[in-house]
């Protein structure tokens, strides 16, 4: 049985594809970035922003080959 309400707990999930590459989304944002460094600055930075809702979106880090 397959619940079609499922989508809604992820909606920044998209069908792009990136070779080679690594994708954060997350529901205001959407950036490609190429290397773990770039991604590591990336959250710390968003989660210590003074404007950044942290508990308030989703966050997805995916690799996509």
């Amino acid at each position: 049985m397959t619940n079609k309400n499922t989508s809604k707990l992820n909606p920044v999930m998209s069908d792009s594809t990136f070779s080679n590459s690594i994708i954060i989304k997350h529901t205001t944002d959407h950036r490609l970035f190429s290397t773990p460094l770039q991604i590591l600055y990336y959250c710390f930075y968003d989660l210590l922003s003074e404007s950044s809702k942290a508990f308030l979106y989703q966050c997805e880090i995916s690799r996509i080959d």
